[in-house]
């Protein structure tokens, strides 16, 4: 075997690892990551979470197609493959954009604030969140014209959601120096930029024309809701991170509805 395809191998080794941490960190996948884990592969892993997030599509989208195939209601099929995808996260977005929700709408300083959105319990200002979150979800992909359509969405807004997570932690500090969130650390600038286009570039070939509004809405949720974490909390949680990979997703989802 020759030096470079041992070094070919190593770094295959190394990509499969980074993978495996990205699912394990944003999926309920029981995957077992081989030997110990890095200190920095939290944020190595982060540009793989596009294709995390494609994956996640993918198998909410199956369940969209088998249920249309069988003739079930858009509604009823709507809430399968929220279903779906939930299950295979754990509700983890969806726990962040309550305690987000939360956060912002209630306390008085930045403190304050991310105590509330610290407590397990949920608020009203989270709970109408997570709902309209929900509804918004269900009635974009009730809308799709037809199986194939709802797939390619929900594999796009799967990617450029977890993209918007890293964008958000690349360019956006901490707000809080003891929180999860500020021990990830930072993705460097070449995971950075693998993660927008191993998200950006699958959206484009999928949905072509209308995947340029896709990007630029999911974009725009994301970066509303960054300025709003900045101001009222001083910078981005893990919570925040939920939040917006929800709002993105939404926000794609929404534009692929209204538009095909």
């Amino acid at each position: 075997m020759t030096d470079i395809e041992t070094a070919a191998q190593r770094q295959v080794a190394v990509w499969r690892d980074e993978f495996w941490a990205a699912a394990i960190f944003l999926t309920r996948v029981p995957i077992t990551f081989p030997g110990s884990m890095p200190e920095d592969m939290a944020a190595r892993a982060m540009g793989w979470y596009p294709l995390v997030g494609m994956a996640i599509g993918l198998a909410a989208g199956l369940v969209y197609a088998v249920a249309t195939v069988c003739g079930l209601p858009g509604a009823l099929t709507a809430v399968l493959t929220l279903a779906a995808g939930v299950a295979l996260t754990g509700g983890l977005h969806e726990d962040g954009l309550a305690d987000t929700a939360d956060g912002l709408g209630g306390g008085r300083t930045p403190a304050g604030k991310i105590k509330i959105m610290r407590d397990s319990r949920i608020g009203n200002f989270g709970a109408l969140a997570l709902m309209l979150g929900l509804a918004m979800r269900a009635t974009a992909l009730a809308g799709m014209p037809d199986w194939p359509s709802a797939v390619a969405a929900l594999v796009s807004a799967g990617a450029l959601s977890r993209c918007a997570m890293v964008v958000v932690v690349r360019w956006t500090e901490a707000a809080s120096r003891d929180g999860l969130a500020a021990g990830v650390g930072k993705p460097g600038l070449g995971r950075t930029a693998a993660a927008i286009c191993s998200a950006t570039g699958p959206t484009l070939l999928l949905a072509g024309p209308l995947g340029v509004l896709a990007i630029g809405a999911a974009g725009a949720a994301a970066l509303i809701l960054r300025r709003l974490a900045k101001r009222h909390l001083g910078g981005y949680t893990g919570d925040v991170l939920g939040a917006v990979q929800q709002t993105s997703e939404s926000a794609a989802l929404v534009i692929f509805v209204g538009v095909m």
